[in-house]
């Protein structure tokens, strides 16, 4: 999920399988462990932008916008059905 939603390139999962109960941890599992909270981070915020994307704020959208992107998308649409 890191990866994907988070634009993160290949995380290594080595450490998932590595003995956590053993101490000290190495070096590598903390730092894994410390990346594992950023990643955590950028997905629940690339999930909240998405769900936002997905049930806008009526009160507040700016519908000008709104329609300006959705004649951008029309335009798009016909340049492929007539290219």
């Amino acid at each position: 999920m890191a990866e994907a939603l988070g634009n993160i390139p290949e995380v290594d999962k080595n450490h998932q399988i590595s003995d956590w109960g053993q101490r000290p941890l190495t070096d590598t599992q903390l730092n894994y462990a410390k990346m594992y909270s950023v990643y955590l981070a950028m997905v629940h915020h690339k999930l909240l932008q998405l769900t936002y994307m997905g049930n806008p704020n009526p009160a507040v959208e700016n519908v000008a916008a709104l329609a300006e992107c959705y004649l951008e998308l029309k335009q798009q649409l016909v340049g492929k059905t007539t290219g």
